[in-house]
């Protein structure tokens, strides 16, 4: 060991991995690792947290259980700042048609008797397609936005912009 990392350890500013106890009877030792519920109640004994559920103070809790919900506790790692840009610019270009493939779809069962598909063509198929499809599109989306964060952000930001470009192609074959 460097005498550096020595003297950080003496001084304290290195921590174990784990809150281990380690006790010799009899020329045995044995560590016993304190388990996650053992931490969350050694944690709340002289904090206060908010029950998630309910908002109730946990402190000085003795089983990791809200005594107000009845909900089971667990300790968990939470991140400080999750990335979510690129999952909202998705969900805006996928939603925003969505809600107007939602009003065409009404529009049309309301007027199931009126509604002629002659004249459409194919431009006003793929934009009709375009829009119901967003449907299904933006309920998957927002069911696995865990799955989103996940990938990488190359493919995030692939998957954000193409709702955006799909719709940007689509007016662009109207309006010309």
């Amino acid at each position: 060991m460097t005498s550096d990392l020595q003297s950080k350890m003496d001084t304290g500013h290195s921590r174990p991995l784990s809150d281990a106890t380690t006790i010799t009877a009899n020329g045995m030792s044995l560590t016993r690792v304190a388990s996650d519920q053992d931490l969350l109640l050694t944690y709340l004994q002289n904090r206060d947290y908010p029950c998630p559920g309910c908002g109730y103070n946990l402190r000085q809790l003795h089983s990791p259980k809200c005594p107000e919900c009845g909900q089971n506790l667990r300790l968990g790692v939470n991140l400080v700042d999750i990335k979510l840009g690129y999952w909202i610019t998705c969900l805006l270009g996928c939603s925003f048609p969505a809600g107007i493939g939602v009003i065409v779809l009404t529009i049309m069962v309301l007027n199931a008797s009126y509604v002629r598909f002659n004249n459409i063509g194919l431009t006003g198929a793929l934009l009709l397609l375009y829009l119901v499809g967003m449907i299904p599109t933006t309920i998957a989306l927002i069911l696995r936005r865990r799955a989103f964060v996940k990938k990488s952000r190359q493919i995030q930001l692939i998957l954000a912009v193409t709702p955006l470009a799909i719709i940007v192609m689509i007016l662009g074959m109207i309006f010309t």
